[in-house]
């Protein structure tokens, strides 16, 4: 990171502080960004008011994201993509090189036990990156208790999370039970996982390279996908971990890509589908057929009213109800202010260059990166509808609303738009 202008991602809690402090320290431009989730009452706007009043004493530039999330499930992961959605945004307005953030070994060993009881593989056991595209975290193999003894060597001010040890999150549950349980059976539990976390990321990356060769080595393009020569399995004591990396490519799904692994050892004639490909074991080989699917919508639906209206993946349903605060928009429900319905609104196919401003954030994000975060299979992208109004996208249906759907008061009329297919 030298000589590098530097987005903080800065909570309050100890671990970002202390990371801020320290690469102020050390000299490099720095701009501190604070996420406000509003989740903890006076406890977040104490945390904000916190890094803000820090950032100000020392000079930092600061900017803060207002975010209300619905709490519940998969809260966690929703706050993740909403934020690094907005560090992205500010990286780029403000020009900087890289975001940093204060992951650190306590965390990557949790993030490894937590991906592990998910059923991941290699990947998941890699844990996080030390740099992943613009992402870098320099304190990823430093231990928890080392950064709380800087914070106090050097004064730095911090506060303490008491979410942190609430039980409901499968994260905290890994921190305040498990950990303790397993420093009476190894007290360096933690580095020795870390250790592990980066042995297999190596190891995964052995294993593709590997598993590409063999598959450029092994299959023969055909008419409508693939044969691939399954004699490289006779003999070979990891053929089956080769052949679940070279289907990755072709079929994202980890439970799918296992079932393939064991139809290549049955017997012939049996067959697997998967989402865009049939596999079906012939004599000494895996046939791999395209599965044809619809051509994508090329055709603009014009959306004029109520009604319900047929688009290549569904139905889209529009009526008009009064808004009430409790029912909340989700990827495939929105609620729209009344006057849009004397407006030209369309469904069409997504295309490159489409931008949305989404929910709850202040910036305009591509679609295009929508769908990688929303992590939608490649052969899937190209089915992805839009609702559009006078050239402003609306919705990336089924996906994330613009803010131009907000509607912030109950008992005013809207119209209600659910997609039902």
């Amino acid at each position: 990171m030298e000589n590098e202008s530097l987005l903080v991602a800065v909570s309050g809690g100890v671990d970002s502080m202390a990371l801020l402090h320290a690469l102020q320290y050390l000299g490099y431009p720095i701009h501190a960004a604070h996420v406000n989730y509003h989740l903890r009452g006076e406890d977040s706007d104490l945390d904000q008011q916190a890094v803000e009043d820090y950032c100000n004493a020392t000079s930092i530039p600061f900017s803060v994201k207002h975010l209300e999330l619905t709490s519940g499930q998969g809260i966690q992961e929703k706050a993740r993509e909403a934020r690094y959605a907005w560090f992205s945004e500010l990286r780029e307005d403000f020009k900087l090189n890289k975001v940093v953030t204060a992951h650190h070994l306590n965390d990557q060993a949790e993030t490894v036990l937590f991906n592990l009881c998910r059923g991941s593989g290699l990947a998941g056991a890699s844990g996080m990156a030390l740099e992943n595209n613009s992402v870098v975290r320099p304190l990823l193999y430093i231990h928890k208790e080392e950064i709380v003894a800087y914070a106090k060597e050097n004064n730095v001010s911090y506060r303490e999370d008491a979410s942190n040890q609430s039980l409901k999150y499968s994260r905290n549950r890994i921190r305040n039970v498990v950990f303790p349980s397993l420093a009476k059976v190894n007290s360096s539990f933690v580095n020795h996982i870390g250790g592990f976390s980066h042995h297999a990321s190596q190891a995964e990356l052995l294993i593709s390279e590997v598993a590409k060769s063999k598959w450029d080595s092994n299959n023969k393009k055909t008419a409508n996908g693939f044969q691939l020569d399954l004699l490289f399995l006779e003999g070979s004591d990891y053929s089956d971990l080769l052949l679940y990396y070279m289907l990755a490519e072709l079929e994202p799904k980890a439970s799918l890509r296992n079932e393939v692994v064991s139809l290549a050892r049955s017997a012939a004639g049996k067959k697997v589908a998967g989402s865009s490909y049939l596999f079906w074991r012939d004599r000494s080989s895996l046939v791999i057929e395209s599965i044809k699917k619809e051509e994508a919508l090329t055709t603009e639906i014009i959306v004029q009213g109520t009604g319900d209206y047929v688009y290549k993946n569904g139905s889209l349903l529009i009526t008009e109800a009064v808004f009430d605060s409790t029912e909340k928009p989700n990827a495939n429900l929105i609620f729209l202010p009344l006057e849009y319905g004397a407006k030209k609104l369309s469904i069409r196919a997504w295309k490159s260059g489409d931008s949305i401003r989404p929910f709850g954030m202040k910036g305009r994000q591509k679609v295009s990166d929508i769908l990688i975060q929303k992590k939608v299979p490649m052969p899937e992208k190209s089915n992805i509808t839009v609702l559009e109004c006078e050239g402003e996208i609306l919705w990336v249906m089924g996906l994330r609303a613009s803010e131009f759907t907000r509607v912030c008061e109950s008992g005013h009329k809207t119209l209600k738009l659910l997609i039902t297919t």
